[in-house]
């Protein structure tokens, strides 16, 4: 399974040029450099929450829509891979603070 940092920019970009955006008109209207959003796209840098909340409303989507995974079809699979990703994280309360303020505003 790609990692989420590539599949969410795989969709951001997706959602990006099915607004008719280039990557220098969604920069602007997110105030950042083209180049960041070059490295979202490509899951080189991830959003934090706040920054999400921005991508989807410039693409005028929710935020649950950055993360809707058309490719995604075993949800067992997605389950086991999410609770992975957690325990991995169990001793680093620093990261596990992010991610519960993340799916805060997520959900």
């Amino acid at each position: 399974m790609a990692n989420l940092k590539t599949k969410l920019g795989k969709r951001i970009k997706q959602l990006r040029k099915a607004k008719g955006y280039t990557q220098e008109t969604l920069a602007e209207k997110l105030d950042i450099a083209t180049s960041s959003l070059g490295y979202l796209e490509t899951g080189k840098y991830y959003p934090a929450p706040e920054n999400a909340e921005n991508i989807a409303a410039a693409l005028g989507v929710e935020v649950h829509d950055l993360f809707y995974f058309k490719n995604v079809e075993n949800k067992e699979e997605l389950i086991q891979e999410i609770k992975n990703k957690v325990d991995f994280l169990k001793d680093d309360n620093e990261k596990l603070l992010i991610l519960y303020n993340f799916l805060k505003v997520l959900l």
